[in-house]
């Protein structure tokens, strides 16, 4: 017999106490899949691989062996059970991050123009910041200078003629997903009216004025640390803006935008849970025919388990493409790989950053239907690239011929 400590945990999953307990050398954890020999670093595969997360602590601290030799927890066991429980604090301390609601008072103060360089939304919520450093987007704003707002919007509340005020607002919670999810949307609806028929060639990721609303949101939407479901990953996805410029420079996923007189005009995706389980349709803009081209992209995407970081959660994505279509013709049967990170997800926008690492690029995708992607794929291929005249093939250009040149077509 040896002791090993129990772990006690309240409904809410906090943690109580740890109580030393006798056990016999063989102890079995979560279910019968999952034994610990004593002195043995037999984890499951699954508990191996999140323990190598880099956002886990892999020593243990003189005051964290301290206590766990107060319980009773042999010396040699340590780092195990430490790497054991960590990411089991680390996803409880993320998720009550994402429920927590603040009430903050902040101070505002009119620009060298006169204005306070906010938008604020019907429900009085930021939805855009620019200057006031104690404001974020996402806030809702519920008194000014002490005066409860009730049905009023924030500009019928702001006494005329002060150059501050004091704002209270909530900050945090399901609220605030609610309302940086409808701004990153009305962003995204915004944008695509911009690019028109330019597509996603006419970006501009570092300076546009919409880049740093685009930018901030995100990162607001990716603190609350809300569950990612796998589920909500299926189906089809417009990509409506990115500040990836290697991305775009190489010209998508298929490269095809990066050739001479290329660029990409869209980019759409499915992923589902029958082959190909991945999918990529690209379109490329040719500024010397003047038209557009599909590329078209399948293979396997498969999805990590989720992972708890301190800045939100993300689960890593990888794209294998081992078919490459262009203009309906097989290109290549090279195998394509791509790795991405989504951070966030519902049922409405999905939210990306590229490579392995989840600190890339952003991708901002809005869902969209099975046949609205077949009739957006037609309008694209019909559509001439603006300020560029058609160039047609010979062959549609000119009357059928008859006589000779006709009948020996096929002999």
């Amino acid at each position: 017999m040896r002791l090993c400590p129990l772990l006690l945990l309240s409904a809410a999953g906090q943690c109580l106490a740890f109580l030393p307990v006798s056990l016999p050398p063989l102890v079995r954890l979560r279910g019968p899949e999952r034994i610990l020999r004593p002195g043995t670093p037999a984890f499951p595969s699954e508990a191996r691989a999140s323990l190598a997360r880099p956002s886990l602590t892999m020593g243990v601290s003189a005051d964290v062996s301290s206590v766990l030799k107060r319980y009773g927890v042999a010396a040699e066991d340590h780092e195990a059970l430490s790497k054991e429980l960590a990411p089991l604090f680390q996803r409880d301390m993320v998720a009550k991050k994402s429920r927590k609601v603040e009430t903050l008072e902040v101070s505002i103060v009119r620009n060298a123009e006169g204005g306070l360089g906010i938008e604020v939304d019907k429900s009085n919520v930021i939805g855009g910041n620019r200057g006031q450093k104690e404001l974020q987007i996402g806030d809702k704003v519920i008194a000014i200078n002490g005066v409860p707002l009730g049905d009023k919007f924030v500009a019928q509340s702001l006494e005329a003629g002060k150059s501050s005020y004091v704002f209270t607002v909530e900050r945090g919670g399901g609220g605030a997903a609610g309302s940086l999810e409808t701004t990153l949307m009305a962003l995204a609806g915004d944008e695509a009216m911009r690019l028109g028929d330019n597509g996603l060639v006419a970006l501009d990721p570092i300076s546009g004025a919409s880049s740093a609303k685009f930018v901030s949101t995100v990162s607001s939407l990716e603190e609350l640390g809300a569950s990612i479901s796998e589920d909500k990953m299926r189906g089809f996805w417009k990509l409506v803006w990115t500040n990836d410029v290697a991305f775009m420079k190489m010209g998508g996923v298929s490269g095809l935008g990066g050739l001479p007189d290329c660029y990409l005009a869209a980019h759409y995706q499915c992923y589902q849970d029958k082959d190909p389980t991945g999918q990529t349709v690209e379109i490329i803009g040719n500024r010397n025919l003047g038209s557009h081209a599909i590329a078209q992209m399948k293979g396997a995407f498969s999805v990590a388990a989720q992972q708890d970081t301190d800045t939100g959660v993300r689960r890593v994505v990888s794209e294998v493409y081992d078919s490459t279509k262009y203009q309906g013709s097989l290109l290549t049967s090279k195998l394509v790989k791509r790795a991405c990170v989504v951070t966030y997800v519902t049922t409405a926008l999905k939210v990306c950053r590229s490579g392995g690492e989840g600190d890339g690029g952003i991708y901002v995708y809005t869902r969209i239907s099975q046949e609205d992607v077949g009739k957006a794929i037609q309008e694209w291929s019909e559509k001439g690239v603006p300020g560029v005249e058609v160039k047609k093939p010979k062959w549609e250009v000119d009357p059928p011929q008859t006589g000779s040149a006709a009948s020996s077509l096929g002999n």
